[in-house]
């Protein structure tokens, strides 16, 4: 996805009619130098909050389970 965010903005730059050449290029390097934070709240990787929270919902609470164990898992790497 972020890949596809950055495509997006760097054809927005090159197709950009009123900058000039050197704000063009202020903006690709801007653009390079972009971080990537994904964060999501801390408590989608508390799962009893996920089972109170989603009670009598089980398909819901089965995603939302499994989602939790692989950002788990995820972390401890």
């Amino acid at each position: 996805m972020m890949d596809d965010i950055r495509a997006a903005f760097k054809a927005l730059i090159l197709q950009a009619k009123w900058m000039d050449k050197e704000t063009r290029k202020h903006a690709l390097r801007k653009l390079r130098a972009m971080g990537q934070l994904i964060a999501y709240p801390d408590f989608f990787v508390e799962p009893d909050y996920i089972e109170e929270e989603y009670r009598g919902v089980s398909t819901i609470r089965v995603v939302f389970k499994a989602f939790c164990n692989k950002n788990r898992n995820n972390n401890k790497k």
